[in-house]
């Protein structure tokens, strides 16, 4: 007996570390459309036995389709995991142990999933809510609140996403995922008022070349590389004052 097996995922990056929490929602969403989602989370078990058979093999062939599509969207290391005999459930808390990133990166994207969430009338208003309430279980990790620390730093690295300081978001998240490396608020707060004040200089200095402002590109010359954009407290050159502050950083992060 054949299945009505209509489960559609276009576009979807495959499943790699740390990639969960984007990776699941958008494939949860294709499951909920085929109104299989009950597979990945246990709801929809097994018939019992002494059941007919037509139910039985219905429910093993549509468990043997869903391990099969999310073999087909993860990284082949992880599809290696995954076997046809498994729970459809059980693999994909499987997929979700293996990638499923801790500490502030998890907590940040599932805060920023929670304030992005819309609701609309093309989606149940049931499954926004269930996105809510699946980003603060991932906020509170085990139960356990978020520090003060950590909530401040993690609407810090909220707010510097955009054009004016997306490279820095970038830069500090890459910082957070070396877990030799644990900045603090206080670090990150200088570290933004540092780009904040390059920025400021860069445009003086681009103001200052294009209205032939001798005296004032002069008077920002790197005595440490010679460049008439920076003085030698912004160089990020080897031996520059923003490269040594950076260096300082990184070796403090390391002794932790």
């Amino acid at each position: 007996m054949g299945i009505d097996y209509n489960v559609k995922i276009h576009g979807v990056d495959k499943l790699v570390e740390g990639s969960w929490a984007k990776w699941s929602r958008e494939i949860k969403s294709s499951f909920m459309e085929a109104g299989l989602d009950g597979y990945l989370n246990g709801t929809i078990k097994a018939p019992p036995a002494g059941s007919k058979i037509d139910e039985t093999t219905a429910w093993t062939q549509y468990n043997t389709h869903i391990i099969g599509t999310l073999g087909c969207q993860v990284d082949n290391s992880l599809a290696q995991e995954l076997t046809t005999v498994q729970l459809a459930a059980d693999a994909w808390a499987l997929l979700k142990s293996c990638t499923s990133q801790d500490g502030i990166i998890s907590k940040l994207n599932a805060m920023h999933t929670a304030l992005t969430a819309k609701f609309s009338s093309s989606v149940e208003t049931n499954t926004t809510i269930s996105e809510i309430h699946e980003s603060l279980t991932q906020v509170f990790i085990n139960g356990v609140a978020p520090t003060l620390d950590e909530w401040f730093i993690v609407l810090m690295l909220n707010v510097l996403d955009g054009s004016d300081y997306d490279w820095l978001c970038k830069n500090l998240l890459t910082q957070f995922m070396n877990m030799k490396i644990t900045p603090t608020s206080k670090e990150i707060i200088e570290t933004i008022n540092l780009a904040r004040y390059e920025t400021c200089v860069n445009t003086e200095q681009a103001n200052a070349f294009k209205s032939g402002n001798k005296a004032c590109l002069t008077q920002n010359t790197c005595t440490h590389c010679g460049s008439s954009r920076h003085n030698a407290s912004q160089c990020w050159s080897e031996g520059g004052g923003a490269a040594d502050k950076a260096l300082e950083w990184f070796k403090r992060g390391q002794k932790k």
